[in-house]
């Protein structure tokens, strides 16, 4: 089943598993149980990928929900403003913050691989399947009509050796195994799944990579 206009939060919220339930379970059932019952706080680090990925995936939704402004917290003005724009759905990001998340998005796009695996395709889409008759779900950050999947990382280096160790690290081998095998289960002709890199800091550097 693919549900295109599904929200990330209502993905989010289906029970179904997913890669990062994957990594839970990989360490206990007791670690995957407290996963779903903990509610994970977002840290800035966690805010700017966000970011990061609406900018390049959804352009129009960021301009749309995405500020760069300085809030003074310590006044009733400060925070009042900040009230305000959360009522209205928009992600607040210091300016500074803002200012790299457009060098991030603009090191992607201008890359001459990375940019042109962006330009065809749909962002953001749901897929559910049944995998050993156990329900489980995807979201791909970018589904090409070629049957490439494309996911977006941001990361501290995005040399291929250092890339390599975060792959490794964070698991995102059993990502791209689950997201193959989920698409495929529900009908979708993916072919490869490939990895866009792109560094947290200048010079925001890029890399793309498939895994052996």
């Amino acid at each position: 089943m693919i549900e295109p206009a599904m929200t990330n939060a209502d993905y989010h919220a289906h029970p179904a598993l997913s890669a990062s339930g994957l990594k839970e379970l990989q360490k206990s059932p007791a670690h995957y149980r407290a996963a779903c019952m903990i509610a994970r706080e977002e840290t800035p680090a966690m805010r700017l990928g966000t970011a990061v990925h609406c900018a390049v995936l959804e352009p129009e939704r960021f301009v749309a929900e995405y500020v760069g402004v300085n809030l003074d917290l310590r006044t009733k003005g400060g925070k009042a403003m900040r009230d305000e724009m959360l009522a209205a759905g928009q992600t607040v990001l210091t300016p500074d913050d803002y200012t790299t998340v457009m060098q991030m998005r603009d090191a992607v796009l201008a890359h001459p691989t990375a940019g042109a695996l962006f330009r065809d395709g749909r962002s953001e889409v749901s897929v559910f399947a049944t995998l050993d008759d156990v329900p489980c779900k995807c979201r791909p950050d970018w589904l090409r009509d070629d049957g490439l999947i494309v996911d977006l990382k941001t990361a501290i280096s995005a040399h291929p050796r250092d890339f390599g160790r975060t792959v490794a690290n964070f698991g995102y081998h059993l990502q791209q195994y689950h997201y193959l095998r989920v698409c495929l289960a529900a009908g979708i002709a993916v072919t490869r799944f490939l990895f866009v890199a792109v560094e947290k800091l200048p010079p925001f550097g890029v890399s793309v990579h498939l895994l052996d």
